[in-house]
């Protein structure tokens, strides 16, 4: 039985959950469709990045398969390609990683842009004291934000529109993919960098993000992620056939671009929950 149907209901199934997720945010139609034409096209292209490079290395990969999730606040987990044929080189194994994070960060820039002109600043002391979601702010999005509003007066606060919030779980999606371990696009990056020896980059990252997991409030989010691709996708990335390829210096630089990406998209505390 062919895949298609099974990828196509996923799509549309991620269609209705993200429109339902935008609608519920802002509370009009048109709210649901904006939200949902926003995160699913950065989905989209960060997919799609990875997909077109591994095309231009004759790499069999699977097309965007799209996952929906009702009871969520994004509406989704997102999408993923399967890469179902050996990376020939770390050269290509690197082009292949930093494409998605790349192509979906060209896109959530300009979003938060246009989500950001949609938000208004509120006064926090007027709201509900009703249970609420608060969200950490990646520099990007704090930068954006305040060359749009300015500094903030005491006791204000930026709504955001769904359109913006698109662009936040953009970068949020972002930062989560370029954690530096295992088969994450930041794996790919490490193991294209340090080669087999990347195990042992792995194996301090792991370390350090259980310990702050452990003994202190930050990143717990994160490190439980970690902790859940290791269990599915295994610690070790994988060697390329030609494993002996080394990284030329503009990818060298391009992967220094790609942390300074990382740093600007991270946030160890993405989402705040205050109880009324």
């Amino acid at each position: 039985m062919s895949k298609y149907p099974i990828r196509i209901i996923l799509f549309w199934l991620t269609v209705v959950c993200t429109f339902v997720t935008g609608y519920q945010m802002g509370g009009k139609p048109i709210d649901g469709a904006l939200y949902c034409v926003s995160i699913m096209s950065i989905l989209l292209a960060h997919e799609m990045g990875h997909y077109l490079m591994c095309r231009r290395y004759g790499v069999q990969a699977t097309l965007p398969i799209f996952i929906p999730m009702p009871l969520n606040i994004f509406g989704t987990m997102g999408a993923v390609i399967r890469i179902k044929s050996p990376i020939p080189h770390r050269r290509a194994l690197f082009d292949i990683g930093v494409a998605g994070p790349l192509a979906g960060i060209a896109l959530a820039i300009p979003v938060a842009v246009i989500g950001m002109r949609w938000s208004t600043v509120i006064d926090t002391a007027t709201v509900s004291s009703a249970a609420s979601i608060q969200l950490g702010e990646p520099l990007f999005f704090r930068l954006l934000a305040y060359l749009h509003f300015g500094s903030l007066p005491p006791g204000h606060d930026v709504f955001i529109h769904p359109v913006a919030f698109a662009a936040w779980t953009g970068f949020f999606v972002t930062a989560l993919n370029l954690l530096p371990v295992g088969q994450l696009d930041g794996g790919h990056v490490i193991y294209a960098l340090f080669g087999r020896q990347s195990r042992y980059v792995f194996a301090g990252i792991l370390g350090l993000l259980v310990t702050l997991s452990v003994t202190t409030v930050v990143l717990p989010s994160y490190g439980i992620i970690i902790l859940l691709f290791i269990l599915i996708f295994g610690f070790e990335h994988p060697p390329t056939i030609y494993d002996f390829v080394p990284l030329d210096a503009k990818r060298k630089l391009l992967a220094l671009a790609v942390v300074i990406i990382f740093i600007a998209c991270f946030t160890p505390y993405p989402l705040h929950v205050t109880m009324g």
